[in-house]
């Protein structure tokens, strides 16, 4: 039996670990790209959903304003969109 197997006078570091580093510096920008691209795909869809929002707002006080008469005489209370204009 070789007596260096059991000696506990083993190096700290070895050069496996010296090895790895450069595994380990991919794999961190890795997911810190993900994490870029993710930030960046929220914003782009917050962005998105606002402008989309304002112009559906936009356009459906456009038409309710603009209707005719015969429209506003027509349709009953209920079921008129101004529902959706107040705030409670």
């Amino acid at each position: 039996m070789n007596p260096n197997i059991l000696s506990t006078d083993l190096p700290l570091r070895t050069s496996v670990d010296r090895d790895a580093l450069p595994y380990v510096l991919i794999y961190a920008a890795i997911g810190l790209a993900g994490v870029v691209i993710t930030t960046i795909n929220t914003v782009v869809q917050y962005h998105g959903a606002i402008r989309a929002s304002k112009s559906l707002f936009t356009r459906l006080l456009n038409t309710l304003v603009h209707a005719t008469m015969r429209w506003h005489d027509v349709t009953p209370t209920g079921n008129d969109p101004s529902v959706l204009l107040r705030s409670n």
